[in-house]
């Protein structure tokens, strides 16, 4: 049984697959001329012997109009068959440079006027893979209120060191803010920078000094007429002085009886408080302790704070253990940020007023330096038992 070759017959004669026959025949022709032994060496003739061969393979088969159908069929099925090349994978994505590390990510530099310098802050560069730092320069060495320097770099990791350095005392209260740019193997990295500037604490207000008493004005002396006959004249006066007295007093038991009947036993004296208060123009109430017998201040103040309605959500209070502004929420069952609180736990801390309030955290972040032994304090001390006395009178 016949079958068709399994390599390319058009290419071996070097024509076109729907080449008649014709032109199959003059391209065997011109490739047996090409073959012709004569005049070849031995080992050549052997080959060209071979190549006339499958010549007229070629040729018999697509001259032959059923095997040239046998045979293209042949070659289709063959061709679907194959698999396609895969196409080639694409280059991988070069890798990322690894990013720059800095530590802290800002720089926070809380001073107050007429106070004491701030200390330096180091700043730490570095990879996230831990790989060599290599180059680093500093792009701006100074600012308005600080100056910065290059430490040292090591293999892993290179330091900074800011100073505080303001320029010719040009120096006002507010939020300052900059920025400390560093080059690491030429890539610009910048360092935020805030500056609170604050200006001291008032000290207290002295308590207003106690008026000395007044003396009471002696009463009018009246005048005394002497009686030609005094013995005889001053028995019948205090008769007449008595009986007045007793009816007097008899008048005034009757209406004395006759009010604790109509009205009920009269209430206790109310009980005066222990503090009292002065409100600024601002509505600010600062609170003192008062005397207990003249109700003026006296000594330091105590707490100052916004007085908060029923309907407010928070109570906002201020008191020299800590220096900044502070609130709680009022109510319980109250929810921020997806958390429910129970009454005053959830505290909010003012570092600075015109940024509103802040997580108590932040301000022991912002200022490593507070107290947060004497802030839990001094808020306790106000939730706990200043916050009752918010009603107290005012400092005459």
């Amino acid at each position: 049984m016949w079958r068709p070759p399994a390599d390319d017959l058009y290419a071996r004669l070097g024509v076109q697959p729907d080449a008649d026959v014709a032109a199959i025949r003059q391209a065997w022709k011109t490739k047996i001329r090409q073959l012709h032994p004569d005049g070849r060496p031995d080992h050549e003739q052997q080959d060209a012997h071979h190549q006339a061969v499958l010549l007229n393979e070629a040729r018999d088969v697509l001259t032959d109009p059923s095997k040239r159908l046998e045979y293209d069929l042949g070659r289709r099925t063959a061709s679907r068959a194959q698999p396609r090349p895969e196409p080639p994978a694409a280059p991988e994505p070069p890798t990322p440079p690894p990013e720059v590390v800095v530590k802290p990510e800002t720089i926070r530099i809380s001073v107050v006027l007429g106070g004491q310098t701030p200390r330096s802050q180091l700043v730490r560069l570095s990879y996230s893979d831990g790989s060599t730092v290599g180059r680093v320069e500093l792009v701006t060495v100074a600012g308005t209120f600080w100056q910065a320097e290059l430490v040292e770099v090591e293999n892993d990791h290179a330091t900074l060191r800011v100073e505080w350095q303001p320029e010719g005392g040009a120096l006002s209260t507010g939020l300052w803010m900059d920025r400390l740019e560093v080059t690491v193997n030429g890539i610009v990295v910048q360092v935020p920078m805030l500056v609170l500037v604050e200006q001291p604490a008032r000290p207290p207000r002295p308590a207003a000094p106690s008026p000395p008493p007044r003396a009471a004005a002696a009463p009018p002396q009246p005048e005394v007429r002497r009686p030609d006959n005094p013995r005889s004249s001053r028995r019948p006066r205090r008769a007449v002085f008595a009986v007045v007295l007793l009816v007097l007093l008899v008048i005034g038991a009757l209406y004395l009886l006759g009010k604790k009947y109509q009205n009920g036993p009269a209430a206790p004296p109310a009980t005066p408080s222990p503090y009292c208060s002065v409100t600024s123009k601002d509505g600010v109430m600062s609170f003192y302790q008062a005397d207990p017998s003249t109700g003026r201040a006296a000594g330091d103040m105590l707490w100052a704070s916004m007085k908060a309605r029923a309907s407010d959500e928070w109570i906002s209070w201020w008191t020299p253990g800590f220096p900044y502004w502070e609130r709680a929420n009022q109510a319980g069952g109250f929810k921020e940020d997806g958390r429910t609180y129970a009454q005053h736990q959830d505290v909010q801390v003012s570092v600075v007023w015109a940024q509103g309030f802040e997580s108590l955290d932040f301000a022991f972040k912002y200022n490593p330096g507070l107290d947060q032994a004497a802030e839990e304090q001094a808020r306790q001390r106000f939730l706990g038992e200043w916050i009752g006395y918010l009603d107290s009178p005012t400092c005459p």
